[in-house]
């Protein structure tokens, strides 16, 4: 189905991306891309209908571009976005579920990029505008999370993984899994479950990687 769900985008793609003046950076987004795909499809996914995070934050992110004319502005938003939708998930919607769900934030975030790389691919006239980082929302949103978690840390209201004389209000983690794959109860299957750190190293490379498109700039520019 990885496999499948790839081809159609490329087979999509094709017409423009034979016309694109970036022809080569576009297909070796594609090609990373159609990997991380693969790679969600074999390790992180429970069942395949969960390429529905692909689909619902493509669209997303086509929503948000006209916003603000940045990919990584557009980037940051939808990983808030993805953030706030797992938060709510695991404080309020489910509060049985034992850690918080870095994978489908992981997910949320691969769709986001896609649905830039759609954009810039069929639309090649677009001009974006990048930030210095030190200017760019995703730096002061970082910032922001670190410091509400940290304060929250110091004074006992968030863990990362669960204690039991003195349990937190959040816990990211509130039972941890052991070894690499997790196996839920039901029909057989297996899954990895991305632990907190690096969750946030692979969420933030990734959103990272997509948001260089920014720098692909039209020939005429």
């Amino acid at each position: 189905m990885a496999l499948a769900f790839s081809a159609s985008i490329f087979w999509f793609l094709l017409p423009s991306l034979r016309r694109h003046p970036h022809s080569i950076k576009m297909y070796g987004y594609l090609l990373v891309s159609a990997v991380l795909v693969l790679l969600c499809f074999n390790i992180l996914f429970v069942v395949n209908v969960e390429a529905v995070h692909f689909l619902q934050y493509a669209i997303l992110a086509i929503l948000l571009f006209p916003l603000s004319r940045s990919c990584s502005v557009t980037m940051s938003l939808a990983v808030l976005a993805g953030g706030l939708d797992e938060l709510y998930q695991y404080l309020i919607l489910d509060n049985t579920n034992f850690y918080y769900d870095f994978n489908d934030v992981l997910l949320d975030t691969i769709g986001a990029g896609m649905g830039l790389l759609v954009l810039k691919i069929r639309h090649t006239e677009t001009v974006v505008h990048s930030l210095p980082w030190y200017k760019h929302p995703g730096f002061f949103l970082s910032l922001g999370v670190a410091c509400v978690l940290l304060v929250a840390g110091l004074l006992g209201h968030f863990s990362i993984n669960s204690r039991s004389m003195d349990p937190a209000f959040f816990t990211l983690f509130k039972k941890a899994p052991d070894g690499f794959w997790h196996f839920p109860p039901g029909p057989f299957a297996k899954f990895h479950i991305l632990r907190p750190i690096p969750g946030l190293i692979i969420i933030y490379a990734t959103a990272y990687f997509y948001s260089l498109l920014d720098k692909i700039k039209p020939l005429s520019c």
